[in-house]
């Protein structure tokens, strides 16, 4: 799952290790397809904006679902 996280996203191996490792679990729990469903959000990461990510995030249909976890999420942005 790792390589193939990787391989889609190649700018995440110059992130943040806690910002690499909230994206391995998205992909873990929600699959690599869903998670590239998130363009947006993901963009917003690439380019180091974290506070839109959030916000996305945050508004997500996901959040809504299961708004824990995705704190959980949010607190490996930051």
């Amino acid at each position: 799952l790792q390589k193939r996280v990787f391989q889609c996203l190649p700018w995440l191996a110059n992130k943040p290790q806690s910002v690499q490792d909230t994206i391995l679990e998205m992909a873990y729990q929600l699959g690599i397809a869903k998670l590239l469903g998130f363009k947006y959000t993901l963009q917003c990461i690439e380019a180091g904006n974290y506070a839109q990510a959030v916000k996305n995030l945050r508004e997500s249909l996901l959040y809504k679902q299961t708004p824990r976890r995705v704190e959980g999420y949010i607190k490996g942005l930051r």
